[in-house]
């Protein structure tokens, strides 16, 4: 299933077994008649869709997803021998979703918390990340050390700033991903596929797929699976499970991704991107 305004429906998706996380939850945002238990015994609670984008780990230190796009599994997918179960409520449900309550995802913990009350332990490190990501999204620098100076201010504006090893691997991963062209920070995502590459695939429907699957997994898993059926119905331009199976094959010829795990009885193949060419 395709999550966002396609389907009208935002998917939490918990991955930790702990159900004191997922009633905190519950606590914070409202219930849901829809509670489905994924393949590995954890949990998913759906909600009417309500402009949510997919954010992944927005509360540090807790294992939760809001996935408000990209692709979910459905029951009864079956997944390494387990299956997708609705354990609460089910597709006659859908009627009855509430959305997400206002400022439920809106706010994380660390972000009402000010950097000068801020100590290691309360989400300092994840703020100053934030923070750098933010300036440098908003300045542009075309050197790593404009942005260290700028983060070196926010970093000793906390109560307990952080040590220099600390604080240089923090810069390190906002400088890595600013200067890679993945920070997404005050715009909207992108899914950007380099001249080279599209004239690699040079098909129009292996190009489709590369780019939807590009928007689902890019920067979030090492590698994914396939369900032909349910992603031609749900996120492709045609409807024949054949033409995805071709944009497959010709998407790992031309060495664009590669096939990690073999398809089995009632479980997907896995898949996982190389490394693109410039």
């Amino acid at each position: 299933m395709w999550c966002g305004s396609r389907n009208g429906i935002t998917v939490v998706d918990f991955d930790t077994p702990d159900c004191r996380v997922v009633d905190d939850f519950i606590k914070r945002a409202g219930d849901t008649p829809i509670k489905v238990q994924t393949a590995s015994n954890k949990l998913h609670l759906w909600y009417q869709h309500n402009g949510e984008q997919r954010q992944i780990r927005p509360y540090p230190g807790q294992e939760i997803d809001i996935l408000g796009s990209g692709l979910v599994a459905l029951p009864p997918t079956e997944l390494g021998g387990a299956s997708y179960r609705f354990v609460e409520g089910g597709l006659n449900s859908l009627c009855r979703l509430p959305t997400l309550a206002p400022g439920a995802i809106s706010e994380c913990d660390f972000a009402r918390k000010k950097p000068s009350a801020m100590r290691e332990g309360d989400g300092r490190n994840t703020q100053l990340w934030r923070k750098g990501m933010s300036w440098a999204a908003q300045h542009r620098p075309d050197r790593r050390g404009a942005l260290e100076m700028a983060m070196d201010v926010l970093n000793n504006g906390y109560a307990e700033p952080m040590a220099d090893g600390e604080f240089q691997a923090v810069v390190d991963s906002v400088w890595s991903t600013h200067s890679s062209g993945n920070n997404w920070f005050g715009r909207a995502p992108e899914v950007r596929v380099p001249f080279a590459t599209m004239d690699r695939i040079n098909d129009a429907n292996a190009l489709a797929l590369y780019m939807t699957l590009k928007r689902a997994h890019s920067g979030i898993r090492s590698e994914f699976y396939i369900a032909i059926k349910q992603m031609t119905l749900e996120a492709l331009p045609w409807s024949d499970p054949q033409t995805t199976r071709n944009a497959i094959k010709l998407l790992i010829g031309r060495g664009l991704i590669v096939q990690t795990r073999r398809e089995k009885a009632h479980e997907a193949a896995y898949y996982a991107f190389t490394v693109e060419r410039p």
